[in-house]
């Protein structure tokens, strides 16, 4: 298995070890745990620097993932890189991070708390630096507590994404982890919404979000309802807000499965956004179409979308004559009993001129 560093230098030797079990009966039975699983990997490898001299390096990798009750999830990862003597990059890499997750418990309330750390080292230099990730996000559920509240659900969130410098290449343990001292910058988000379903067939959506970064200030706040016709049909509405550049953006869709394997969304969009060279209004008409496929002969799956736009923009008050037009392509294609064909198309014609073409074909085969 190729890493991403390994395109950076010539790998010559690798051994990877990997010992892993999505669920664990014996480490379940013995610890009466609901869930348990694990991954767990090893890397060694020899890496040529361009000098004729020779490198050698480790990667270790763990994830756990343990469930004391069916209600609450504790998943752990670290992984650890050694042994990469470029100047542009850290001589070691230690990445750990830790989620839990509850669902009704206590009874109502849904938590999910997080912690992620990039660790690097630079050895030459004897600095390092840090980036610390933590979040807690909870919803309620009234209706669990008191019967006639179940209409709605509120939520709210905070994060934080703190960036440190360190003039060590091996600093103390509680600065790593805590983050405190030396910091070069920090965001802080904090959001609040709700969820209102006042029927079956109904569902309003609303999440507002605060963000303070270093000195600047940003608020964004996404809405959205839904009005389901029966279990195949539903319209939708969204409207969304962010203060940076004052842009507002908001469609109006209709869902629609037609059978099991075509599903169409026609769709009106618009947006509105004040910037540098003043203001600038977009909208128009999309279609996008998914065709979907399972078991069919020898096609184990088959996934093809298409999707077409056209953008009309108005620039300081002034329209543009004809529109944008867009048009992607997507397909996802396993065969048996072995290959995997990948493909994605986009192109945009604009001012009577193609002025965007993309595409990307991927084929694999497994042994």
């Amino acid at each position: 298995m190729l890493t991403a560093l390994d395109s950076l230098f010539n790998t010559k030797d690798k051994l990877r070890l990997r010992l892993y079990e999505t669920s664990s009966k014996y480490l379940q039975n013995l610890t009466r745990f609901s869930k348990i699983s694990y991954d767990i990997s090893h890397s060694e490898y020899k890496t040529e620097s361009g000098n004729e001299s020779w490198n050698y390096g480790r990667m270790s990798t763990v994830e756990m993932t343990v469930a004391p009750i069916q209600a609450v999830s504790l998943t752990g990862n670290l992984l650890y890189r050694s042994g990469i003597e470029l100047d542009s990059m850290p001589s070691s890499v230690i990445r750990p991070g830790i989620e839990i997750q509850t669902i009704d418990a206590p009874r109502g309330v849904d938590i999910t708390a997080s912690y992620y750390l990039l660790h690097n080292r630079y050895y030459k230099n004897n600095t390092s630096t840090d980036s610390v990730t933590r979040a807690l996000f909870f919803i309620l559920k009234p209706g669990q507590w008191f019967g006639p509240l179940r209409w709605f659900s509120p939520r709210a969130s905070v994060s934080q994404n703190v960036n440190c410098f360190f003039n060590a290449a091996r600093p103390s343990l509680l600065d790593v982890a805590t983050a405190l001292n030396g910091v070069q910058s920090s965001t802080v988000n904090g959001g609040f919404g709700v969820h209102i379903f006042p029927s079956d067939a109904v569902l309003l959506r609303n999440f507002n979000e605060w963000t303070r970064a270093d000195t600047s200030r940003a608020f964004s706040t996404e809405n959205d309802i839904q009005v389901w016709l029966g279990a195949k049909n539903f319209w939708q509405a969204i409207w969304n807000y962010y203060s940076e550049k004052e842009y507002h953006d908001g469609s109006l869709g209709y869902d629609r499965i037609v059978t099991p394997w075509l599903r169409v969304q026609p769709k009106l969009n618009a947006s509105y956004i004040t910037d540098s060279l003043g203001t600038k209004f977009e909208g128009g008409p999309a279609l996008t179409m998914n065709l979907n496929f399972q078991n069919v002969k020898i096609i184990r799956s088959l996934f093809n979308s298409h999707d077409l736009k056209l953008v009309w923009t108005r620039r300081n008050g002034v329209t543009n004559s004809t529109p944008q037009i867009g048009y992607t392509f997507n397909l996802s294609l396993i065969i048996l009993p072995n290959l995997q064909i990948s493909n994605f198309e986009t192109l945009i014609f604009d001012k009577r001129n193609f002025t965007d073409f993309q595409s990307r074909v991927k084929i694999i085969v497994n042994f």
